[in-house]
């Protein structure tokens, strides 16, 4: 079934990484993988952080440990990926909001106003 399946990518995810261990994609395959099979949020997170090192300009591998460490409760580490990202450069909804949420967390009024204005200029687009 669908868990097979995700056992199998995650273990050639783990082949990749054995034969290349800062394949950044790879390494972030796994932590998707990881995630989806129910492993605790330490090691995926973990995983999560390798890979946005290794590629530290790729904004969807910060946004997603910004969200899983939201997710585990670190709103202080969520909010330093945060705000290394523009409002601008978000395009997803859900990521925008979750970006609402740790900066009115953490008493950042001006990001959290300029995610509330990127959120309706994309509500705005979609018509």
């Amino acid at each position: 079934g669908c868990v097979g399946e995700t056992r199998k990518a995650l273990f050639i995810c783990y082949r990749v990484i054995d034969n290349d261990p800062d394949c950044d994609e790879a390494i972030f395959a796994a932590a998707h993988y990881m995630r989806k099979l129910g492993y605790a949020p330490k090691p995926v997170i973990g995983m999560m952080r390798r890979a946005a090192s290794l590629a530290p300009d790729n904004c969807t591998y910060r946004r997603s440990l910004a969200a899983a460490l939201t997710m585990s409760g670190d709103i202080e580490g969520a909010y330093s990926l945060f705000t290394s990202l523009s409002s601008k450069e978000v395009c997803c909804k859900s990521c925008l909001q979750l970006m609402m949420e740790v900066f009115e967390k953490s008493g950042d009024w001006e990001r959290l106003h300029d995610c509330q204005k990127r959120l309706l200029e994309i509500d705005s687009t979609a018509h």
